[in-house]
């Protein structure tokens, strides 16, 4: 659910590994991270529907739709189809985090606090905490859960120019979780690029630098803000180094209207 060039995310909850069981087609596609979203959504509704399949499999393709739907911005049916993930597994941890996502886009607080609770208490209760360090380890955990779906959600958008407004409450609410990942600190760089905001995107993608140097998407579309900017020296610089490092991925970044 995203284009390989642009960029490299984990997508929170998404089915990361099928093993030699796994039916063939549908599920397969639907797992498939580098596919779009309305590509995942066709692989995805396809995957319900398939004969044979166990209740896991099923709700983790309806968790994957939802992640496709919710993002499109179609935050209604990201729900339903979280809700038919969780009726159809009820202990999917996964489709908790989700979906308490989703109602945190609609400011529902309390929903999305209980269905964070739920979700640590399936994941993490089960297994009795035998000190603090195990304790802690798993509130990282969840944590890195929340931060990946917050990212993924900021990521997509902001590669596709997508519901801007929305793509940097999540990216904000990323760097929030995981201040100073370069992944995060670029993808909010991009959302400010696209809104106009020169020098926000110029901080954040000085930071993504600082984290990653070797970051082809951070320094060429750095380069571009400092054109914009009026730094035409330092931009040229920058472009230069993103072409060292990448030129096929910054072509391909141009080739999609950042230029």
């Amino acid at each position: 659910m995203r284009c390989a060039a642009l960029f490299t995310v984990l997508i929170l909850a998404a089915t990361a590994a099928a093993d030699a069981q796994t039916p063939p087609g549908p599920f397969q596609l639907c797992a498939d991270n580098s596919k779009t979203p309305d590509e995942h959504i066709a692989a995805c509704s396809a995957a319900t529907q398939l004969s044979g399949m166990n209740p896991h499999d099923v709700a983790m393709a309806y968790n994957d739709l939802g992640l496709a739907q919710n993002a499109k911005g179609r935050d209604q049916l990201a729900l339903d189809a979280f809700n038919k993930a969780l009726s159809t597994q009820p202990d999917l941890w996964e489709a908790f985090i989700n979906r308490g996502f989703v109602y945190l886009e609609r400011s529902d607080v309390d929903a999305a606090a209980a269905d964070y609770a739920r979700a640590a208490a399936i994941k993490f209760m089960p297994t009795p905490m035998e000190d603090q360090a195990q304790h802690d380890d798993a509130i990282t955990q969840l944590r890195n859960s929340v931060t990946n779906a917050y990212g993924y959600r900021c990521r997509v958008q902001a590669t596709q120019s997508q519901a801007l407004d929305s793509a940097l409450t999540a990216c904000n609410l990323a760097v929030q979780y995981a201040p100073g990942v370069e992944q995060v600190l670029e993808s909010r760089g991009l959302v400010h690029f696209r809104r106009g905001d020169l020098d926000a995107a110029k901080t954040d993608f000085d930071a993504a630098v600082a984290a990653e140097p070797k970051s082809y998407l951070s320094l060429y579309v750095r380069g571009l803000t400092k054109l914009r900017m009026g730094d035409k020296d330092g931009a040229e610089a920058d472009i230069a180094a993103a072409k060292d490092i990448n030129s096929d991925g910054v072509d391909d970044l141009a080739s999609h209207g950042l230029t």
